[in-house]
């Protein structure tokens, strides 16, 4: 299980495996955090 952090603001949003896709509730609403522990990715994307 990793840590995953916003990487706009910081927050921290969870602990994971694998990866996915989750919004950060400090940051804008219309903005994912995509992470995938495997390969060590933290990236927001525009939806």
């Amino acid at each position: 299980m990793n840590e995953i952090r916003c990487p706009k603001c910081g927050k921290l949003l969870g602990y994971f495996n694998g990866k996915g896709e989750i919004q950060c509730p400090r940051c804008r609403k219309d903005n994912k955090v995509y992470f995938d522990t495997v390969k060590k990715i933290i990236e927001i994307r525009a939806s």
